[in-house]
């Protein structure tokens, strides 16, 4: 289903037409569209589904070490193949680990496949977030010189990023595997699971939200009985499918 039929759905259950027009899409849109989104941002952390385990797979240059990539709940594994064809898994370390055994540039670090990574969680402070990277391949800023690696500029809020290490001495493929969040709907054809499989629980929490401005503690309570009711399948979908065909369990 896309964003068009679901701003109409949701329009005709609630009765909130001055959140935009039946028909309309984005364009007619006065806020219903991020009231959707907040709905399904929701509906993602309230229980894993099928459709929420991902990869992200990206070439990385020789010498570069920073892996950014958008709308990853959770990194759970990271594994690097180059022309050897051998896939291998990254052992993960803490960034101030990383950054303590690996202190001199990158330029200067001795090169090979990469055998770690660690999650950079590291962005700017309020008093530089707005700094921009300048000085071609390099990101440099005017405010400072040294200290770069992993730094992150620019509009980072819905990205992840990871440092792997040593720095690649060739071009090396680099996999995250984990858990993905539904890119946001923006255009009046986009799709996610939530839309396709389960477009009721998309206007059930649409709802939900809009009682939550409301005030109404008991509209909030019922709707969120139902929505974990409809919800409770996916655990036992994906118990299905995490044990089908095993027999036996290691001690």
């Amino acid at each position: 289903m896309s964003l068009t039929a679901v701003i109409d759905l949701c329009l005709e259950r609630s009765g909130r037409y001055d959140l935009g027009t039946v028909g309309g899409g984005i364009a007619a849109d006065n806020g219903i569209v991020a009231y959707i989104n907040g709905a399904i941002h929701e509906l993602e952390r309230m229980i894993d589904h099928p459709k929420c385990f991902g990869r992200y797979s990206v070439d990385i240059a020789a010498g570069v070490v920073d892996v950014p990539f958008q709308y990853c709940r959770a990194v759970q594994r990271v594994w690097m193949m180059n022309v050897d064809g051998e896939l291998t898994p990254l052992s993960k370390w803490t960034l101030p680990t990383l950054r303590a055994a690996y202190p001199e540039p990158v330029s200067e670090l001795t090169a090979g496949p990469p055998e770690i990574y660690a999650i950079n969680y590291m962005t700017f402070g309020p008093q530089q977030d707005t700094l921009t990277a300048v000085g071609g391949a390099s990101p440099y800023t005017a405010e400072f010189t040294y200290d770069t690696t992993g730094l992150v500029f620019g509009d980072h809020y819905s990205d992840t990023n990871i440092i792997v290490m040593p720095p690649p001495d060739q071009t090396t493929t680099i996999t995250v595997e984990g858990l993905f969040e539904a890119q946001p709907l923006a255009a009046n054809v986009d799709e996610n699971f939530w839309t396709e499989r389960e477009s009721g629980l998309v206007v059930q929490a649409t709802s939900l939200h809009l009682e939550d401005d409301l005030r109404n503690s008991q509209g909030q309570s019922d709707k969120h009985l139902t929505i974990k009711r409809r919800m409770a399948g996916f655990h036992g979908d994906l118990t299905q499918q995490r044990f089908a065909g095993i027999t036996q369990f290691g001690g």
